[in-house]
């Protein structure tokens, strides 16, 4: 277990999951399970990350290891619509981590996408989405949270969105949301 637990810290920090994001508000500290490597390694045990965290994690694995710090203002304009202030990404590190490893992971977000008849919908107006479903039980007796992660335009990656319902139940109400989120960002009328 310590050894397995010690490897997930590892790379959970590597790849911008269990840091801060460093974004423009107060955040919680993540941390990775402290108990039972096997079950934390599929999502279970004492792992305690934010949207904020998943989102960057995600947009790391989109981007093969760069980690980026997260921001919510892009930009500021004035009244006459002038920007005044414009954020400019910021890359926090690069993650140690092999090429073939990111590109394994990616397909097997692809094809998560790619058997996901929400996201099958949203792939005919030419957008391609790769991503990775969630549920995480808190209570026994209520329902688990439900999520969704993934990123739009797979070959030049373009939006990471996360979805996180609490006590939604399957993952399926996540995907719909993704969904609804990445229609308006491209400005597609469903």
């Amino acid at each position: 277990d310590a050894v397995g637990l010690e490897k997930m810290a590892y790379y959970a920090k590597e790849l911008g999951l269990a840091t801060e994001t460093n974004i423009e508000l107060p955040e919680a500290s993540p941390s990775t399970s402290d108990q039972d490597a096997v079950r934390s390694a599929i999502g279970q045990g004492t792992n305690s990350f934010t949207s904020a965290n998943i989102n960057r994690y995600t947009s790391t694995l989109a981007n093969d290891g760069t980690v980026y710090n997260l921001y919510l203002v892009d930009h500021i304009s004035n009244y006459a619509g002038d920007v005044i202030y414009q954020t400019e990404p910021v890359v926090d590190h690069q993650a140690n981590v092999s090429q073939s490893s990111f590109d394994t992971v990616r397909e097997g977000m692809v094809a998560m996408a790619e058997s996901t008849q929400q996201l099958v919908e949203f792939m005919a107006n030419g957008i391609s989405v790769a991503g990775k479903t969630g549920t995480a039980q808190e209570i026994n007796n209520r329902q688990p949270h439900a999520l969704f992660t993934g990123y739009t335009n797979v070959e030049d990656p373009e939006a990471t969105i996360t979805v996180v319902i609490p006590f939604g139940g399957g993952s399926h109400m996540a995907i719909d949301t993704f969904v609804h989120l990445a229609e308006a960002y491209y400005a597609i009328v469903s």
